[in-house]
């Protein structure tokens, strides 16, 4: 049987994280539209401690840079959107 390559054994690790990266900004926006005086930094807390994730598991850091790259990208999707129309 053929050795499996590095890159492919880590395939589903990266499924993993973009699928909580997804759920996350969900999340995130959810709070911030129900709470709009509760920070990003607090709500990436909550919904660590809501899924009981480890910094190991999931970096806070991480989680808010991908939350401003989503953030960031639906307001293009939006500006691009209304100029179309």
């Amino acid at each position: 049987m053929p050795k499996e390559k590095g890159i492919i054994s880590d395939v589903p690790r990266l499924y993993k994280v973009q699928a909580l990266d997804n759920i996350m900004f969900g999340y995130v926006l959810g709070m911030k539209t129900a709470l709009p005086s509760l920070s990003i930094e607090r709500c990436v807390d909550s919904f660590m401690q809501e899924l009981d994730l480890s910094e190991d598991e999931y970096s806070r850091d991480s989680a808010l840079c991908q939350f401003y790259r989503y953030f960031d990208l639906m307001r293009k999707i939006r500006r691009s959107f209304i100029d179309n129309n």
